[in-house]
Formats: C-alpha cells, structure tokens, sequence
C-alpha cells in the first residue's frame, strides 16, 4: 500500500508524509493483515534482529512510548547505543488472547531476557489498538514471573490487570 505525498505519515507524527518520512527515506511499516498475537512475534524476531525503526514504527502514535520518543530516528541512534548490548530476549510463548472490542485486542505471553547481564522472566499484557486499518501496540502490563506462584496454565489477562505494573 502506497501512501500518497500530501497524506498524514504512517509514523503518526502529524506531519503530511512528504514532510516528515518520505523526505528522511524511511520506509514505515505497514502490516495491516497482522493479528495481535503475530504482531508480537515480530516485534521479538524485530528486537532480535536490531530492527528498532521496525518496533518504533509499531507504537501507537497515542502511546506513552511516543511521547518519549517522538522522533523515530532519535529512537533508532537510542536502540543502536543502549539497547543493541543491553537488551536480548532468549524466548517469548504466547499464552493467550482476547478481543476487547473490534479495536482494541490483549496478548498475554510469557517472555525470558537478558537484561544488562541479568536473565529475567516475566508475564506481559500487551494491548493493541487498531488505527488506520493495522493493529498498533500501545501499553502493557508487567509481572515477575517470580512475583506470581501458579502455573503458566493459570495466569490469564484478568490477573494481569490485577496485579501487574502498567508501562
């Protein structure tokens, strides 16, 4: 799908394409038959590539994270210095998934990471809201896998939303 010169970016900035992405020559992502649930999976196969233009592109534009990072090449150059040896994700299981409404669509999954050396594992509620045709990830909720005792067969999204740290 080509976006035509004078319609709003694809990134979200508020820009008209031609003065925002389209004079940088920076391809937006565009993944409009993407489910949420395989969404995900390429945002992990995107961070372990070092694919930070990928997951920017995959923010909402309303998001927290694109209020901190407003500028996608800005979150690139911080992907690149800090991210790139600091942040490596080992696995990701998809444990559930629910339809909100027709917009908004909840992944639950399980991740495992090095962190600054550290390995980790926690539970993440991910939501995701369709804009524009494409499903977009917007907020999540975390928990330390260690921070709840149940089996992975018994968390479920209603329990993340109750005991997990929303980011």
């Amino acid at each position: 799908m080509s976006v035509e010169r004078n319609a709003p970016c694809p990134c979200g900035s508020g820009q008209k394409y031609k003065k925002c992405c389209l004079n940088n020559g920076i391809t937006t992502t565009r993944l409009s038959e993407t489910s949420p649930p395989e969404l995900v999976t390429k945002r992990v196969e995107a961070f372990s590539h070092n694919d930070f233009g990928f997951i920017f592109d995959t923010y909402h534009p309303d998001s927290n994270f694109r209020l901190q990072f407003p500028s996608r090449v800005a979150y690139i150059q911080y992907g690149q210095s800090t991210l790139n040896d600091d942040y490596r994700i080992r696995s990701c299981q998809i444990l559930t998934e629910r339809d909100v409404d027709e917009s908004v669509a909840q992944v639950l999954f399980l991740l495992t990471v090095d962190y600054q050396g550290q390995q980790q594992q926690y539970f993440e509620l991910s939501e995701f809201h369709r804009c524009r045709g494409q499903w977009y990830y917007l907020q999540s909720h975390r928990l330390e896998r260690r921070e709840f005792s149940g089996g992975l067969d018994e968390m479920t999204c209603d329990k993340m939303l109750e005991q997990g740290i929303c980011f």
